[in-house]
């Protein structure tokens, strides 16, 4: 009985969402005119889902329950994302495994703790307690402030008229990027939903890691801010 609500539930959130979403999608990426198409793989195999673990085993089940931002990580046992993504929070853990947050099966939970917050550029470090994630996170992160170029990033959004947040992780193209106070503003391309990329890794088109999404993203103004990583 429990198995037979939890996909009822699965399917109110994840199906019917998807159709009120598919008509939205952009449909860009930068494997054509950017990274080599082995760049992107990596990029996306660094990818965390950073989700409330008070959902109970639904997080497991369909992480889309508990999502809160997007991750990156940056060595097997430390993540960064959005600091105010991990603020006045206790019961936190990241998945990964999976890019889908309505798939059962893939995803692993790996408990953290906030190892560091840089509250000046919205960005946090987590650390990875107990057993570290296995993959490889061998892409280079920036050793001083982002180039102004088109940059990119890639996480899961949220539909502006439901809240739903889309199952898949998008990219989003970052141009003519300039720093505004502590932080980098880009200007977004038009089609995009923008909200719920906090926490979302920022690259630049040679796959170097420069940012992380801040929650400074104003759709109707088409700009969208992000931490650097160095200064």
């Amino acid at each position: 009985m429990r198995d037979a609500l939890r996909l009822v539930r699965v399917l109110a959130v994840c199906l019917i969402p998807a159709l009120l979403v598919a008509s939205d999608a952009v449909g860009w990426s930068p494997e054509s005119t950017g990274p080599k198409g082995e760049v992107v793989a990596l990029l996306e195999s660094s990818l965390v889902a950073v989700v409330e673990s008070s959902f109970g085993p639904d997080v497991a089940a369909a992480p889309v329950f508990g999502f809160q931002c997007t991750g990156v990580l940056l060595a097997p046992g430390l993540v960064a994302t959005a600091a105010h993504c991990v603020q006045d929070r206790d019961h936190l853990v990241v998945l990964h495994g999976s890019t889908d947050l309505c798939e059962t099966n893939g995803w692993q939970p790996y408990g953290v703790r906030v190892a560091d917050q840089v509250l000046a550029t919205d960005t946090a470090t987590l650390a990875v307690v107990g057993t570290a994630i296995p993959t490889e996170t061998n892409h280079r992160i920036a050793q001083d402030t982002a180039d102004t170029g088109t940059l990119f990033s890639r996480g899961w959004q949220k539909h502006e008229r439901s809240g739903a947040v889309r199952r898949d992780p998008e990219w989003v193209e970052l141009a003519q990027c300039l720093p505004d106070r502590e932080l980098i503003g880009c200007v977004v391309s038009a089609g995009h939903a923008c909200s719920g990329l906090s926490g979302a890794p920022v690259f630049d088109y040679e796959g170097v890691l420069v940012g992380i999404m801040s929650k400074s993203f104003q759709c109707a103004d088409g700009l969208a801010w992000f931490g650097p990583l160095a200064g």
